[in-house]
């Protein structure tokens, strides 16, 4: 019994590590901090730790493993020199010896992000020490869903007794605050709470010690990605924790045109940018804590005027109650920070307004071809009026959406209005100069700081490497190391518009460097998440047309016996079910060739019948291959049919069709198998008419006169045979040579 249990004990202890999850590790390097990617399979939480030698991070829960073979790949080892987990304690342990700091937030769906920075201000570690004690919230997060920004600490509270109604706070008495607050710990947390409400409305600003002040924060190093490219973030910090917006949301697309204040974000905010969030904020709320819908609306603009979407959004989203009076703000919103899943409403509903309402209808709508008739003029002039930070925020989309539109002047004026504010490297202008093809060599030099923009600036890193992708599958040269890091690109911006680019051209990478299960693997990712309804089935068409350019047999018929109906050749185009067809029947594997074009039944193309020919042929059905080819002229067919009627026995029709179509060594095979004299005199070559004129001539005729007795045998006689039949012997030997 008891060696029984011991090995039952050992099977489970070695059963025990198959079953921890597999985590994958990915890795890359920026301008002031490397990035290392957790992506996990299930959720999970953790706090973090700053250990003597470096970082810690422990988890929930100890069943993972980690994949750390190639996370050195894209960054060096001057910030971290080494990544392990302990399983014991459930922690992932982090050697670094930089003075680094390191942040840690949600970057998508069970993907965590951890950044090790090099600036030593960024150390936030005293932070826990004075929240400790406290509830856990998650960063970020204030009572009423508006962000914290910088290192002010939002709470849930509520009002804690400090006096009686009518009563000054500070007349309170020794008992009355005995009673009242019955130790000091619920007293120490309660003024924390009052803080940091008051810190989250503007009204107080904490700071820490040996610490930025709130107003100097980072922006960048603030959790949920960079500030200064919100565009690449599939998900902020605001949208992690907020609620998807409700039906009955006033937050709309506008329907009607309003007053030229509501559109010229020069009239948003009169305050400096450095107070006027904190004024503004500090407003929202009446004496009884009721909001205000005009200061809600003013903190909206206040946001949009600094050009932060998300910010707008969240605020929006928490207030959507509230009728604001301004149902173009969401969308607005949305165009400055995209959100994880677009809506549906859009600011082209403002084409039909003048001023600057022109310009907001230009730069949402998502169909160039409705601004053929855009008034040009009135737009530039109005954007050349915008706020200098949203005309280099919104400037690119404007010259994209104009030269698309075919306003090509326009574009470029509002392009080279943004190369005067921006210097010639700057990553916008390089990204737009690589994108829109204004002009030739301005467009050739972008394309050239690509490589460095990919590996220098964090920001443009996802569309620098989102074109340098494109460029490799157009030009048909891709380098492995630029599908690697879009892969870890693509998961820092999932669900994001780039990130969705990114999945299809990994896709599309994988196949063209011959790796077609990952290759399928991606596709699946991207077919699951897309909102495009015809762009998965075009990239699959892509992936297996490369199948069949690369001549990869065994990956093709594993495709499509895969059965997967997100991958079904259902769903492949016409042209490329017929390649895949053509490449079958030329390896001879009719039978899976006839399935691919079972698909296509009913089609009636020459092509579609052809190759339907070609695999009745195939499988000895060769009155079939004449009934789907019957009558068509063309080489190729007549071919086909020629082949047709040989395999019937019909060989002198064979050689007929075959002489037409210009293929004369067929047409003399066939002439031969036909036993006709005339025909192989006709289409035969040499070798062929020589033997049908020796063995069709006279003995007797180059025996000169014979005797009345032709039955007897003379020396003349015997001399012609014997010469005639070394002749044919000759002429046979030849023919033979030649077959």
């Amino acid at each position: 019994m008891t060696i029984r249990w011991a090995a039952i004990a050992i099977c489970l202890g070695l059963a025990s590590p198959a079953m921890a999850e597999n985590v994958r590790v990915l890795s890359g390097e920026h301008a002031d901090f490397s990035r290392i990617v957790l992506i996990f399979g299930k959720p999970v939480s953790w706090e973090e730790e700053n250990t003597n030698g470096g970082f810690s991070l422990r988890f929930d829960r100890s069943d993972m493993s980690f994949d750390f073979s190639r996370v050195f790949d894209l960054i060096p080892r001057d910030r971290i020199q080494a990544i392990s987990f302990d399983a014991e304690r459930g922690s992932l342990e982090m050697e670094s010896d930089c003075g680094c700091s390191m942040q840690v937030f949600w970057a998508g769906k069970n993907t965590v992000a951890i950044d090790i920075a090099t600036d030593p201000e960024a150390d936030i570690a005293a932070l826990p020490a004075l929240t400790s004690g406290l509830p856990m919230r998650p960063s970020g997060f204030s009572s009423f869903g508006v962000p914290v920004l910088g290192f002010s600490i939002g709470r849930d509270i509520g009002s804690p007794p400090v006096g009686r109604p009518g009563r000054a706070a500070n007349s309170l008495t020794e008992q009355e605050l005995d009673a009242g607050t019955r130790n000091h710990k619920a007293m120490e947390e309660a003024l924390l709470r009052q803080l940091g409400r008051a810190a989250s409305q503007g009204l107080v600003d904490v700071r820490l010690p040996d610490g930025r002040a709130d107003d100097e924060a980072p922006t960048s190093r603030l959790p949920g990605g960079f500030r200064q490219a919100g565009h690449l973030n599939s998900e902020t910090v605001f949208d992690q924790f907020l609620p998807p917006a409700e039906p009955g949301s006033r937050s709309h697309a506008p329907d009607a045109c309003g007053e030229e204040a509501l559109y010229d974000p020069a009239q948003w905010r009169t305050d400096p940018a450095d107070d006027a969030i904190s004024r503004a904020r500090g407003q929202i709320l009446d004496a009884r804590e009721n909001p205000d819908a005009t200061a809600v609306a003013h903190l909206v603009r206040t946001y949009l005027s600094l050009g932060f979407g998300a910010e707008a959004r969240a605020v929006l989203q928490e207030f959507h109650e509230i009728d604001l009076g301004a149902p173009y703000l969401r969308a607005i919103a949305d165009l400055m920070d995209p959100p994880a899943q677009p809506r549906s409403d859009q600011l082209s509903a403002l084409s039909r307004c003048g001023g600057p309402a022109a310009v907001w209808a230009a730069l949402g709508e998502t169909d160039p071809t409705q601004l053929a008739d855009l008034n040009t003029e009135d737009v530039q002039s109005w954007f050349f009026r915008f706020p200098p930070n949203l005309r280099r925020q919104l400037g690119p989309r404007l010259v994209k959406t104009l030269h698309a539109a075919g306003h090509v002047d326009a574009a470029e004026s509002v392009r080279n209005s943004l190369g005067r504010s921006l210097e010639k490297s700057a990553p916008d202008l390089v990204l737009l100069d690589a994108t829109t093809r204004i002009s030739p060599s301005r467009t050739e030099a972008a394309l050239a700081k690509l490589p460095d923009l990919q590996s220098s600036d964090a920001a443009a890193s996802a569309e620098a490497t989102n074109l340098l992708l494109k460029q490799g599958l157009r030009d048909g040269r891709l380098e492995p190391r630029t599908v690697t890091l879009a892969e870890a690109l693509a998961a820092e911006t999932a669900g994001s518009e780039i990130g969705l680019e990114l999945l299809s051209g990994i896709a599309q990478g994988h196949a063209m460097l011959g790796d077609f299960g990952s290759s399928l693997a991606f596709h699946r990712k991207w077919a699951e998440v897309s909102t495009d309804n015809n762009g998965p089935d075009q990239t699959l068409s892509r992936i297996v047309s490369e199948m069949v350019a690369q001549e990869d047999d065994s990956a093709l018929l594993r495709y499509l016996e895969g059965g997967d109906p997100v991958r079904d050749p259902e769903r492949l185009s016409k042209e490329t079910r017929f390649d895949v067809a053509e490449r079958l029947l030329e390896v001879g594997l009719w039978r899976p060739a006839q399935a691919v074009l079972a698909r296509q039944r009913g089609d009636g193309s020459l092509r579609y019948r052809q190759l339907s020919a070609e695999a009745a042929l195939q499988g000895r059905d060769a009155k079939l291959a004449l009934a789907m080819l019957a009558g068509e002229p063309d080489p190729e067919s007549a071919l086909i049919r020629a082949r047709a009627l040989s395999a019937t026995g019909n060989h002198a029709e064979a050689s007929h069709l075959l002489f037409d179509a210009g293929d004369r060594p067929g047409a003399a095979r066939e002439a031969w198998l036909s036993g006709q004299a005339d025909l192989i005199g006709n289409y035969g070559g040499a070798p062929e008419q020589s033997l049908v004129a020796v063995s069709s001539a006279d003995p007797g005729a180059a025996a000169g006169s014979l005797t009345e007795d032709r039955e007897a045998i003379t020396l003349d006689k015997a001399r012609t045979l014997l010469g005639r039949s070394g002749e044919m012997r000759a002429h046979l030997s030849s023919l033979f040579s030649e077959r």
